[in-house]
């Protein structure tokens, strides 16, 4: 018979609550820190509102560190979010693997006050 692990998973943690991003400038969220936690991995929102003037999309630059301080100069990954005046726009990323991270948000190109974002995330380990 073949076994199945299942997936503990916690409470949902706010990282960046409703920032304001302007232009180009990245904007990071606090730092994620699996090992402290004890988590392996987590399921990650990016909840984008645009104004109805936007026109630059946001880039989403997931970092790693090994302890938390010095974070990597290179991302680990980039998601673009385009831009949409309809209605807000949320995307889902799942991370593992990795002791601590941070998402760092811009604009694609040099706009103001045009996006506000929220990240959330739900961190699991495997049952045992």
């Amino acid at each position: 018979m073949a076994s199945t692990s299942e997936r503990n998973w916690a409470a949902v943690s706010t990282i960046l609550t409703n920032i304001a991003l302007n232009g180009t400038t990245e904007i990071f969220s606090s730092a994620i820190d699996f090992v402290t936690i004890g988590f392996e991995g987590g399921h990650f929102t990016i909840d984008t509102t645009f104004n109805s003037s936007g026109v630059s999309g946001i880039t989403a630059n997931l970092y790693g560190s090994i302890d938390s301080t010095n974070f990597d100069d290179v991302p680990l990954t980039a998601l673009q979010i385009e831009v949409s005046t309809a209605a807000p726009t949320q995307i889902s990323f799942i991370i593992r693997d990795i002791a601590f991270g941070r998402w760092g948000l811009a604009h694609s190109s040099a706009e103001t006050n045009m996006a506000v974002a929220t990240i959330q995330f739900k961190p699991w380990t495997w049952k045992t």
